[in-house]
């Protein structure tokens, strides 16, 4: 099934202190962006947050939220590169108490502990940002199942009502192509999904393609 917060805090809530020892300095969890090889590890990560930070079609005068918000690393870069209002949702217990210890500013920062499915927006925001939380919300047997670009669907058009119309939204989402077949291979898928990341599976790229529409514009 979709990862439930249990699952969420197998993953995130090992410790804070552990994922200190090898994210950068900022904590941002995924891919990185390095547009010059000289670049260290935090201006790469910065340089990913800015990008999105554009694709969602950012300003001094916008709000945004980050779904799947993580240690709120995005949302420090976002507050710092000009932003009205920030929030940001997560299902890991000790990321939220990171993201509160962050001590960003009340008026321009708030995070939630929330099921995504769940959540409530307090208003409607100009654009919107999720990095690879999409990874959790269809698990290897939904896939099986066929359910994979209703659950994607699902959620793309629940986020289209979060916004305002016109709104922008920097998705990023590790993708695979193909299936595994490979004894090794569905040994590796089954460690991942059921050890490191329970519930989550790396959508592909045409279930996204069919997924956003009619809601979303590629």
């Amino acid at each position: 099934m979709t990862s439930t917060q249990a699952e969420i805090d197998q993953s995130y809530s090992v410790s804070n202190e552990f994922f200190q020892l090898w994210l950068d300095e900022n904590m941002h969890y995924t891919s990185a962006a390095w547009d010059d090889p000289s670049w260290t590890l935090e201006q790469a990560q910065e340089h990913k947050a800015r990008i999105l930070y554009d694709f969602a079609e950012l300003g001094e005068d916008k709000t945004v939220l980050d779904i799947g918000c993580g240690w709120g690393s995005a949302i420090d870069c976002m507050v710092r590169f000009g932003i009205k209002e920030a929030h940001g949702i997560t299902l890991s217990t000790e990321q939220l108490r990171f993201c509160e210890e962050r001590g960003l500013p009340a008026d321009r920062a708030k995070f939630w502990l929330q099921d995504y499915a769940l959540f409530n927006p307090p208003q409607k925001y100009d654009g919107l940002v999720s990095i690879e939380m999409i990874d959790h919300l269809c698990s290897p047997a939904q896939a099986r199942q066929g359910l994979a670009v209703g659950l994607y669907r699902d959620y793309f058009n629940k986020l289209a009502e979060w916004v305002e119309p016109g709104a922008a939204f920097g998705f990023q989402a590790i993708l695979r192509n193909r299936v595994p077949r490979a004894r090794k291979d569905l040994e590796d898928l089954a460690f991942t999904a059921d050890i490191i990341f329970p519930g989550g599976l790396n959508p592909r790229i045409e279930e996204l393609v069919v997924a956003i529409s009619p809601k979303w514009e590629l």
